[in-house]
């Protein structure tokens, strides 16, 4: 249980080094991961540790407990976080809260000391181990910080250790998206910061910016010497000290796949000062003598194309091409004289905003003309939207590993063991027997239509039951909730954001009769309560099967299917030999397979869902290291 001291900045920034391990450390800690995996990974029986932990939390209980914190604190920094003192710790923490805790949770926050990533089904048992955990570890004098799946999850988390922390003289901060700078930095500060995955990374990210890269140990002792070292108030962090991961599975294997990245506004000066002259030369043509219009567009009469020649003639550039320089004045004429705001186009945030093609329509019809909205934005006096450029970036993977002492919780590790070890070198071990497997039904579609309409029928038959229809895109969810509005139905939504309107629609989401559409991944950020009552419908194949249980547990529900439609592409793409030989048997008179067959095929899907992911977590770690050979730490490409 000894906290790892390796470090690349011990004094400003205390950070893992990255180094590349040799063959014989790789092939010893291979083969103690496969004995772990064999011989260790079921329950551990932790009643020794309870009774420890009953006897110490009962001197801490007979007395006032502040006088007794000083002196443990002073110990663990003296001889440091060992197995011999954690019980110690962890009955001070349980005396704090008034309660000893359950035995998986003692478990469990003794294998995370561990660093390791430990099962534990029971959400609410998760945050009780994770808490313990962030609690022996900020005793110890080492801020930590509890990594959540998004805002909402990390405020709980803040909540629940707010009171028992303070009576052990810690602090508790808490960090989410839409905070004022001095606020975001205060929290930082605590012994404690309860956290999005994102934001501190993202907030990371920006440290490395300041700091000019990754720094040796010496670098950063010179520095502090003579006095050019950042000063502590224009960094966030307080380094990458340890790390509490709730919903490990999530953020550290799911979400492995999306990098983390800041990015800032290109700089548009010479590109608005090209749009700025074009705008000007087509003020100075007059209509008729210089251009005309018809059916085909705007276009300059023979007049106009001489007229213009001399104008740009001292501009030289891209003005001395005859071709491009008319093409760009007549889209400039366009611009000031045939596009017409509220009708051709809209102002919303800022932004040019072209009207969506019509429903008659047929086939892809090509986006809006860039240079045309260009052009509209330096008439209107706008700022030129374009692409952002990123300042930095780092895999998920590479973030986590720079921790000194990292571990995490989760509901469920199963045959996700190899790819904590790969990514993360976490051992997993489970605090708690498995839940039973939950048993999900499937039905599968031939369109959409016929979806639609089963959707229409199952409210109209839930007799009062509440129902959450989830859904993976943001398209599909916002042509369900116009469906349903369509019929008459008024859905609520549940986007997964930390705010009054989230929380209002959680709040009527158990009422008799409701209907909700939730945008995943809102799952993350919902822990309904009380007895399970609702109809889960996920449409739409989640990443994982585990997904579908995550989602059944934070939603109470009574029961969960999976309904998924053959003319959605992401359906179609992933049907094999086998799978396109059952989609052909689908009912013309109903439009749906019959439930045997829709279950096979919904589970060959979910499992081809599973191993492209997995391809993409390797592609992402062979990237990570061919990157770690090349380079220590770049602003661009880190």
């Amino acid at each position: 249980m000894r906290l790892d001291e390796e470090s690349s900045g011990e004094g400003i920034y205390p950070e893992r080094a990255q180094s590349r391990e040799s063959f014989a450390d790789r092939l010893i800690g291979s083969v103690g991961f496969r004995l772990h995996t064999l011989f260790a990974r079921g329950s551990h029986d932790p009643s020794l540790l309870v009774g420890e932990v009953r006897q110490h939390f009962a001197r801490f209980a007979s007395g006032p407990l502040a006088p007794r914190v000083p002196e443990l604190r002073y110990q663990l920094r003296r001889r440091g976080l060992h197995a011999a003192v954690a019980p110690e710790v962890l009955a001070m923490y349980a005396a704090a809260c008034s309660a000893l805790p359950a035995p998986e949770v003692l478990g469990a926050a003794r294998a995370m000391l561990q660093r390791q990533v430990v099962d534990l089904p029971d959400p609410v048992l998760q945050r009780q181990s994770a808490a313990f955990a962030a609690a022996a570890f900020a005793l110890s004098g080492i801020p930590v910080h509890v990594i959540a799946a998004s805002d909402a999850s990390a405020r709980r988390s803040a909540q629940a250790m707010q009171e028992p922390m303070a009576a052990l003289g810690l602090s508790v901060g808490y960090v989410a998206a839409a905070m004022e700078l001095m606020a975001r930095r205060e929290a930082y500060r605590a012994d404690v910061v309860c956290v999005g995955y994102r934001e501190i990374g993202n907030d990371y990210l920006r440290d490395r910016m300041m700091l000019g890269g990754r720094r040796r140990r010496i670098h950063s002792a010179l520095e502090r010497i003579a006095g050019d070292a950042p000063p502590d108030d224009r960094l966030w962090l307080r380094g990458l000290q340890s790390a509490v991961v709730e919903d490990a599975d999530l953020v550290l294997i799911d979400d492995a796949r999306v990098p983390l990245m800041i990015s800032a506004e290109s700089d548009h000066s010479q590109e608005r000062l090209l749009y700025e002259q074009a705008i000007e030369l087509a003020r100075a043509l007059e209509e008729e003598t210089d251009y005309y219009s018809d059916e085909e567009g705007v276009k300059l009469t023979a007049t106009g194309s001489g007229r213009l020649a001399r104008l740009t003639q001292p501009l030289g550039g891209l003005w001395s091409a005859q071709h491009r320089r008319e093409e760009l004045i007549c889209e400039a004429l366009t611009a000031l004289y045939y596009a017409t705001r509220d009708h051709d186009y809209q102002i919303v945030g800022g932004r040019v905003v072209f009207p969506a093609p019509g429903p008659e329509q047929e086939g892809d019809v090509p986006p809006a003309d860039v240079t045309l909205q260009r052009l509209i934005e330096v008439k209107e006096g706008l700022k030129l939207a374009g692409k952002r450029d990123i300042l930095g970036r780092v895999s998920v993977p590479r973030f986590f590993q720079r921790y000194l002492n990292l571990c995490g919780v989760c509901a469920d590790a199963d045959g996700l063991e190899g790819e904590f070890w790969t990514m993360y070198r976490l051992k997993a071990e489970r605090a708690a027997l498995p839940a039973s497997a939950q048993q999900f039904g499937a039905r599968v579609f031939a369109t959409g239509e016929h979806m639609q309409h089963a959707l229409e029928r199952a409210i109209a038959e839930a007799a009062g039951q509440p129902m959450i229809a989830a859904f993976r895109t943001p398209t599909a969810a916002k042509a369900a909730m116009a469906a349903l509005a369509a019929a008459g139905l008024q859905p609520g939504l549940l986007r997964g954001a930390d705010d009054e309107q989230e929380r209002a629609a959680l709040a009527a989401v158990r009422s008799p009769g409701a209907l909700t559409v939730a945008l995943s991944p809102a799952e993350r950020s919902v822990a309904l309560d009380g007895p399970p009552v609702l109809r889960l419908i996920v449409v739409e194949p989640p990443d994982s099967r585990r997904h579908l249980a995550r989602m059944q547990r934070a939603y109470a529900a009574r029961n969960c299917d999976i309904w998924l439609s053959l003319a959605d592409e992401a359906v179609s793409n992933l049907l094999d030999l086998p799978g396109q030989a059952v989609a052909a048997m689908i009912g013309e008179d109903r439009g749906e397979l019959p439930s045997g067959r829709a279950m096979w095929l919904a589970r060959r899907i979910q499992r081809r869902i599973e191993q492209a992911n997995f391809g993409l977590r390797r592609d992402v770690m062979m990237t990570d290291q061919y990157l770690g050979d090349l380079l220590a730490y770049s602003g661009t490409r880190d």
